[in-house]
């Protein structure tokens, strides 16, 4: 095949044209997998949005490059799950906003001999 497929711009659409549970259990996948890259990322690098923006554009642009592979399929779908899940992210306060909820765990002895040490 020398020419792409086409591109989905309805999102879910291949959700709904399959099995109802291997459909709900790649959503729930991909939820989980897309939710954990982006809070991980986003607590590395100190910025949810850079780390959204990031995930969504990488999403996207996998699933065009889909649409160049023998039986692939791209859709917009992927890309906006990692939308909606930093939407649910927004919604949630940072660990810095919490405040005094996060109590830090007692150091052990060899944490406190390492920062006596780093100290001198």
């Amino acid at each position: 095949m020398d020419y792409p497929r086409d591109f989905r711009w309805i999102p879910f659409l291949g959700l709904m044209n399959g099995s109802l549970q291997v459909d709900a259990l790649a959503f729930l996948e991909k939820f989980f997998l897309y939710g954990a890259l982006i809070f991980l990322l986003g607590n590395a690098v100190g910025r949810r949005w850079a780390a959204t923006v990031f995930v969504t554009l990488l999403l996207l642009a996998t699933s065009w490059a889909e649409t160049y592979l023998p039986g692939g399929s791209g859709e917009i779908t992927d890309a906006l799950m990692a939308a909606m899940i930093a939407g649910v992210f927004a919604l949630m306060p940072l660990e810095r906003e919490i405040g005094g909820m996060m109590q830090a765990r007692p150091m052990t002895a060899r944490e406190r001999q390492l920062r006596d040490w780093q100290r001198e």
